[in-house]
């Protein structure tokens, strides 16, 4: 199984967590973000890493925490 990881300015980092695929890692980051005290607005990178987690990392996607919008 593939190693994800949240990069943000505003959430600390977690340690790579496994999950089958990117629409999975997807669900979670966003849970993540949704019970993080991040702003409305602000962003979260969620890339896929290497077993050692300090190689190479490949976008999956970015989210973004609602609201904000008047």
């Amino acid at each position: 199984m593939p190693n994800y990881m949240i990069r943000s300015d505003g959430i600390d980092p977690e340690e790579a967590w496994s999950a089958p695929d990117d629409a999975t890692a997807i669900a979670g980051a966003t849970e993540t973000l949704l019970d993080s005290e991040a702003e409305p607005g602000e962003e979260i990178v969620l890339v896929r890493v290497e077993d050692d987690y300090r190689q190479a990392e490949e976008h999956v996607a970015t989210l973004t925490m609602p609201g904000g919008d008047e």
